[in-house]
């Protein structure tokens, strides 16, 4: 394949859980795990790893749609029932919290 043929490179983003968001897996996996440890531990690793895949385009993730004053954008990416709330800087994914989705976002918690 050609120099002409090749695709362009995307970006890589870095992805950064914030310590919110893992006190937010840590609730999730203990309130799971009353029921089925082994389904709690599943469960957290595929919201981590949901997380990462974020490494290559986070933008195919919709904006939330709660508004919020601030020069950031937020955006969601949903797992089962649980939202994973993020902001893109430059090169990074900035993992702010995971909600459950019937749970009223946290708008100060964001920010």
């Amino acid at each position: 394949m050609s120099s002409s043929q090749t695709s362009p490179r995307r970006t890589i983003y870095k992805v950064r859980i914030m310590p919110s968001a893992e006190r937010d897996l840590e609730e999730i996996y203990g309130y799971t795990a009353q029921d089925s440890p082994p389904a709690a531990a599943k469960f957290f690793h595929e919201l981590r790893r949901k997380a990462e895949t974020m490494e290559r385009s986070p933008r195919r993730c919709a904006k939330i749609p709660e508004k919020i004053e601030s020069e950031y954008e937020y955006r969601h990416l949903i797992v089962k029932k649980y939202r994973i709330i993020f902001r893109i800087i430059a090169d990074t994914v900035w993992v702010m919290r995971f909600y459950h989705g019937a749970r009223q976002l946290d708008l100060p918690g964001l920010l």
